[in-house]
């Protein structure tokens, strides 16, 4: 019998990624989903026999911790749904110092998959990483020089859309690299 496929998704208890989870669910597939509430990621875990795990993305130590628990649950991620984010007023700034979007939306779940990269490639050939972006890239300007908004004037539409710009180009970038 083969061992069972691991799909992590995060931001799991809600929206996307709850949907998402109780679409994949499959006694085949071991899901680790991951939310900022523990009550609605048991919720969503409950509902499709998958493992529940919190992050606080606004955390950069949360997301290093989360990858050790995903680590102590699966030798290899086959699927790795970085789904996590949302709209953020640019201010204040988070618990490690960056703008909200940028940290959310695109820094964790960077963070979160090089720290995943030896579980991705366990996978072999056919793992996935899926970043969710959205057409508010299309308001994104990545300036390489100000990453977090600290000399340009930030605007919470300029902000979400650069974070999901860089969604967009970090998957292109592993794609063509990994």
């Amino acid at each position: 019998m083969p061992a069972k496929r691991t799909i992590v998704i995060t931001g799991a208890s809600d929206g996307i990624g709850a949907v998402a989870a109780r679409a994949l669910a499959d006694p085949d597939i071991q899901l680790i989903l991951v939310g900022r509430s523990a009550d609605k990621i048991a919720a969503v875990a409950a509902d499709t026999d998958g493992i529940g795990l919190t992050a606080d993305f606004a955390s950069l130590d949360q997301v290093r911790e989360l990858a050790d628990q995903i680590a102590g649950h699966a030798g290899a991620v086959d699927v790795l749904l970085n789904n996590a984010g949302g709209t953020f007023e640019p201010e204040p700034r988070t618990a490690d110092d960056h703008e909200p979007n940028f940290q959310i939306n695109h820094l964790a779940g960077f963070l979160l998959t090089n720290l995943l990269r030896e579980r991705l490639a366990a996978a072999g050939d056919g793992a996935l990483v899926l970043n969710t972006a959205s057409a508010g890239n299309l308001f994104g300007r990545v300036d390489l020089s100000d990453l977090d908004w600290e000399r340009r004037r930030a605007f919470q539409s300029r902000c979400y859309g650069t974070s999901k710009l860089m969604n967009i180009m970090f998957t292109r970038g592993i794609a063509e690299r990994w």
